[in-house]
């Protein structure tokens, strides 16, 4: 069930439109990206209702200042600038006595599922919580096939915010810019 419900999150994603974006949203390559990620801890206790955790998910990750002003990403191999993402995350984790192997699991999980259609790239990761409650929290900005058509060039601009248990990879609440 929570497979369905986070496929059709990413299904129905934003508003679309088949425009290029408005010279007023700010962008950066992924190449540019990749030295603005980080991992960082934030304890956020999520409630066990899923609705409610989607809710304190937009809150307290997507609309933060740290997240909410980070500008659209371009990118022409988002496949490859994901494991370029990864790579640098999973670094940047170690680097900070994090488990960096469970977030490359985490990652790995992230990017292997769902329709090959959506293209993402992570750019916020936050561990929350302890023992078996442990978890990371992973921002990614997304498009969908819908919105960037056969152009090469993608711009990824919504948001999405997926907490995953790291004791057993589930997803525990995963919310969208719809």
């Amino acid at each position: 069930m929570a497979v369905i419900s986070l496929l059709a999150l990413f299904i129905a994603g934003c508003e679309k439109s088949k425009e290029e974006p408005s010279p007023s949203i700010s962008t950066i390559t992924a190449s540019e990206l990749i030295p603005k990620l980080f991992v960082e801890r934030k304890d956020i206790a999520l409630s066990a209702d899923n609705e409610k955790a989607e809710k304190e998910l937009w809150n307290k990750i997507a609309q933060s200042k740290q997240i909410k002003y980070l500008p659209a990403i371009v990118t022409d191999n988002w496949e490859g600038d994901w494991i370029k993402c990864q790579s640098r995350l999973k670094e940047i984790a170690k680097n900070n006595n994090y488990d960096d192997a469970s977030l490359e699991s985490c990652l790995v999980s992230l990017h292997a599922y769902g329709p090959k259609k959506i293209y993402s790239l992570p750019e916020a990761v936050y561990l929350s919580g302890k023992g078996e409650d442990a978890m990371w929290i992973v921002v990614l900005r997304w498009e969908d096939y819908h919105t960037s058509g056969d152009s090469k060039t993608i711009v990824l601009s919504h948001i999405a915010v997926t907490s995953i248990r790291i004791k057993d990879l589930k997803r525990m609440a995963t919310v969208s810019c719809n």
